[in-house]
């Protein structure tokens, strides 16, 4: 028995076509994308190696990189906004990033303590 799921003219497998507000929503969380670079380092086999990502801001980075990429010996040893165009769409230069940093800074100073804690 065919689903009301099922028909031809359906956009999605669960019938769901956006508004056009939630689209605008979307694409503004795309242009307000940064730009970050990792860098992640396996003490064993003493290599580095760098990751690139896309998130919201620099807390956001180092939380998924952290929960995603820190496996089989790797950790994250560095996280740098690119400066070259960091966002998708142009930022406001007049922007003070300076709470993002303390934020970044707040965090991954928890997560080293956590870790020396730990050992």
């Amino acid at each position: 028995m065919p689903s009301e799921h099922d028909t031809p003219d359906d956009p999605s497998a669960h019938g769901h076509r956006p508004t056009p507000e939630q689209i605008a929503r979307m694409m503004e969380s795309i242009r307000a994308l940064e730009y970050f670079e990792l860098t992640l380092h396996h003490p064993v086999l003493d290599e580095f190696r760098t990751v690139d990502m896309w998130s919201v801001d620099m807390v956001e980075a180092l939380s998924t990189a952290c929960a995603d990429l820190e496996r089989d010996g790797w950790h994250v040893t560095a996280i740098a906004r690119d400066c070259h165009d960091c966002t998708v769409e142009d930022s406001d230069p007049t922007v003070d990033i300076s709470e993002d940093q303390e934020r970044f800074d707040l965090m991954f100073d928890e997560i080293v303590r956590g870790e020396n804690n730990q050992s």
